[in-house]
């Protein structure tokens, strides 16, 4: 028995049996990373909003709740109450009191900064406009050396006068695509890419692994 086990182990720190073994590893860990983290993500979502308030009703329950119900329920009601804020922040007075807020918030030094950089960001994601209008090509950070980028605004009169027409450009950094550079350029050096702004989005985050089709990266005459 024990002579069959190490013949088994001795196969397996071969050379060849050691990478055989170490491609089949990665092939799994990249078939099951995306449901693991997807899983993880739910996970902390229903925690996050469930947790607060699922301990809170736990208290008037006595503790008759197992942990999972009462993330469930807690969730629930979170969901519930958020809804319901959503339906009154509507009306004129939760309006003024939320500005109120707001102006106080913003008076505050630090939590000016946080405050007004999660905003911007939850507006941005939940808007129903398009904050990207287009991916594009741009040559960027030097000339020769080429990056994707998003327009964000096509004109600039104002800010332009009497000189060639501007367009407003967001380039992402990778593999984080929540940070980056603004940018300012000439409309005539923007080439617009034939892509949608998720598969634009899919290369930046996944460094060029994720990538439309080739015949798809044909530049436009001009941003949409």
């Amino acid at each position: 028995m024990f002579g069959k086990f190490f013949k088994v182990i001795n196969k397996l720190l071969k050379k060849d049996k050691v990478a055989y073994t170490r491609n089949n590893f990665f092939t799994g860990l990249v078939v099951i990373l995306p449901s693991i983290i997807t899983i993880w993500i739910i996970i902390f979502i229903f925690r996050l909003f469930g947790s607060p308030s699922g301990r809170f009703i736990n208290l008037f329950l006595r503790g008759k709740l197992n942990e999972f119900s009462e993330v469930i329920l807690g969730f629930l009601v979170a969901i519930a109450l958020i809804t319901t804020i959503g339906y009154f922040a509507k009306m004129a007075f939760i309006k003024s009191a939320a500005r109120y807020f707001e102006k106080y918030f913003t008076s505050l030094p630090f939590v000016n900064m946080v405050y007004t950089t999660t905003k911007t960001i939850i507006q941005s994601v939940t808007t129903d406009n398009k904050s990207f209008r287009s991916v594009v090509l741009i040559e960027f950070p030097r000339k020769g050396i080429y990056s994707l980028g998003f327009i964000t605004k096509e004109s600039f009169p104002d800010l332009t006068k009497g000189r060639q027409e501007f367009v407003s450009l967001f380039v992402p950094t990778t593999p984080n695509p929540t940070s980056g550079f603004f940018l300012m350029m000439p409309k005539k050096d923007v080439q617009v890419l034939s892509i949608s702004i998720e598969e634009g989005l899919k290369l930046i985050v996944s460094a060029g692994v994720i990538s439309p089709n080739d015949d798809v990266l044909q530049p436009q005459t001009e941003p949409q």
